[in-house]
């Protein structure tokens, strides 16, 4: 199980669902919400990063500002295994 989608579907093991689930509730807007930008592609992102069934731990992002949280929460998670591997002295 991958640390960035810590509660897949029980059934299947897919963030699809809880997405879809999203997706009903909330409806898809025509900006993004970080930038503003409009008239582009527009994803459904996670904001806690624990995928919990509640519409305002997502928003809309445009796919720049999508890319842009994803690198910076990949980067963070990689900075501190990083260090507890360099404490730890194992590699």
């Amino acid at each position: 199980m991958s640390q960035f989608k810590p509660n897949p579907c029980p059934k299947c093991g897919s963030n699809v669902s809880l997405h879809d689930w999203v997706k009903r509730r909330k409806p898809k807007l025509e900006y993004c919400e970080r930038c503003g930008k409009v008239n582009c592609w527009i994803d459904l992102s996670n904001n806690s990063g624990n995928y919990l069934r509640d519409v305002n731990d997502y928003e809309w992002l445009c796919r720049s500002c999508h890319r842009k949280k994803d690198f910076r929460i990949i980067h963070r998670i990689r900075n501190i295994s990083d260090r507890v591997m360099n404490v730890c002295g194992e590699q």
